[in-house]
């Protein structure tokens, strides 16, 4: 990493991978097109991102923990398919796949790491709930 990854690490080769990426980015920019659209960029700063209501706060952090739910349903289903078909005498996913026997480890750190984030952030979008009350 920093400066030794060139345009040759990225899998363009990989047609489920460029799929995935081009989805993200035009689903982004699709999000990002329609609040544009309708003017909804002030409401969506004014009333949820720096709100300090609790509510809100509660049903955005819902939303945060239901994608990272999903999230870790799509990795637990890569990961299951794999050793299916690692068990079942096949070669499993070839090296340049996504997911190599060695990424679990990886995984598992990066699960660490964005669990602890996400737990010790999750009650301050707008700093700490002491610099609230003060």
């Amino acid at each position: 990493m920093f400066g030794k990854l060139s345009l040759d690490a990225v899998p363009f080769h990989e047609p489920i991978v460029m799929v995935t990426i081009a989805g993200i980015i035009l689903g982004g920019l699709a999000l990002v097109g329609l609040i544009t659209y309708f003017g909804k960029w002030t409401y969506l700063w004014k009333e949820w991102l720096t709100s300090v209501d609790h509510k809100r706060l509660g049903i955005m952090y819902i939303i945060v923990a239901i994608v990272m739910l999903l999230r870790g349903f799509a990795d637990a289903i890569m990961m299951r398919s794999q050793q299916a078909l690692a068990s079942a005498g096949e070669a499993g996913f070839p090296a340049t796949s996504p997911l190599r026997s060695d990424l679990h480890r990886a995984r598992r750190d990066y699960d660490l790491l964005r669990g602890d984030a996400f737990r010790y952030r999750s009650d301050e979008p707008g700093g700490s709930a002491a610099d609230r009350r003060a």
